[in-house]
């Protein structure tokens, strides 16, 4: 049996969810009237289905999404929520591989910056390329801009530790990066 989308009756007028929306609910997110939109749909110029029995339509929440995207409209509550973000910088190419996948690599500190004012970040691992105290600044600016973040500074045997800060857990080298970060991240590293 092929299962429709579903509704349910609240008082007078249907309550839809997230998933199905009505001519009108799409008037209002592109600033238009409801004969307008009911015009586009029977047009074919936004996908949308005529409810059996009635002059009703109704529009997927993914047609909408490509209706908006397609037009330069803004997706408001309907855009994706980005994942977060996997951070490394200032490792080798061996330690960066050695994070798995998911993990994207930033240059240097400034490409790391602006990696972090893309979008929400949940981990970023810092090596200490440039000195364990630069390592632990870059690790202070991420947990400023993004305080959730797990932060690992990795740093070479003989270089001295970097100073304290909350947030920020060190990994000396040599060992197993891959899991110490798999246990910074909660397994999933």
């Amino acid at each position: 049996m092929a299962s429709g989308p579903t509704y349910s009756k609240a008082g007078s007028g249907m309550r839809l969810g997230r998933d199905v929306f009505s001519t009108g609910q799409v008037a209002a997110r592109c600033g238009v009237s409801t004969r307008t939109t009911m015009k586009w749909v029977d047009t074919g110029l936004i996908v949308g289905h005529r409810m059996p029995g009635s002059n009703d339509r109704r529009v997927l929440a993914a047609d909408l999404v490509a209706f908006l995207e397609a037009h330069g409209l803004p997706l408001g509550d309907l855009a994706p929520t980005p994942r977060p973000a996997r951070l490394a910088c200032g490792l080798s190419a061996a330690e960066t591989a050695a994070l798995g996948p998911g993990w994207a690599a930033a240059a240097d500190a400034f490409e790391l910056g602006v990696a972090c004012q893309r979008g929400p970040v949940g981990a970023v691992v810092v090596g200490d390329e440039w000195g364990s105290s630069a390592a632990a600044a870059a690790a202070a600016r991420v947990l400023a801009r993004h305080p959730a973040a797990a932060v690992l500074v990795v740093l070479s045997e003989d270089a001295p530790a970097p100073p304290p800060g909350p947030g920020v857990t060190a990994f000396r080298r040599p060992g197993d990066l891959a899991a110490a970060v798999a246990a910074l991240v909660g397994g999933a590293g």
